[in-house]
């Protein structure tokens, strides 16, 4: 006994986007997607894809034809989307990267996550361990001042690396050279 064409299929999503494969469906030569937001798409091929333009749950629904243009009924899927996680970023700004300076050197740390998550993470200073450092409130941005103590005068290489909690991540490295001269460096040049 002959009873149409049937839709079928599965749907995989990536941040807004999803993904779905009609080919589970029988008796089919033509897709109708619906795609729950308005949006639709159609073909031979029994592929589909969508970008939505907002986070939510969406029905998907895929109505086949086959040779004689009869129609299945719709088969329907609930996808939810997420808004992809934004990784921090993080910089570092020394009072002083070079010259004449004292053995100790303020740091400003910044972070900003668009998600406002909190980030936590480690800095060093390329002496001693590793420190831990957090961050709340991170959507507008933030900055805490850290210090680095030398035991002397030298090239030393600042860093550290942080992480939202949702897997972003950031890092940063920067080399800091000084010296305890007399002088300005300029000076003992001429």
């Amino acid at each position: 006994m002959w009873v149409g064409p049937q839709a079928g299929f599965s749907c995989t999503t990536n941040g807004f986007s999803v993904s779905c494969n009609g080919g589970s469906s029988k008796g089919a030569s033509a897709y109708q997607w619906s795609w729950g937001d308005g949006g639709t798409g159609g073909g031979s091929k029994p592929f589909g894809s969508h970008t939505y333009a907002a986070a939510g749950t969406y029905t998907v629904s895929l109505v086949v034809q086959d040779d004689m243009n009869v129609s299945s009924a719709s088969a329907t899927q609930s996808v939810t989307l997420t808004k992809p996680n934004a990784s921090p970023t993080i910089t570092a700004t020394p009072d002083r990267v070079s010259g004449s300076i004292t053995l100790s050197v303020k740091v400003t740390l910044a972070v900003q996550d668009a998600d406002n998550d909190a980030v936590s993470g480690t800095y060093f200073c390329g002496v001693g361990n590793d420190v831990p450092i957090s961050f709340t409130n991170t959507a507008a941005g933030v900055s805490k001042m850290v210090s680095c103590d030398y035991p002397a005068p030298g090239d030393f290489q600042i860093g550290g690396r942080v992480t939202d909690g949702n897997g972003g991540a950031a890092a940063f490295a920067q080399s800091i050279a000084h010296c305890l001269c007399p002088e300005p460096l300029e000076a003992i040049a001429t």
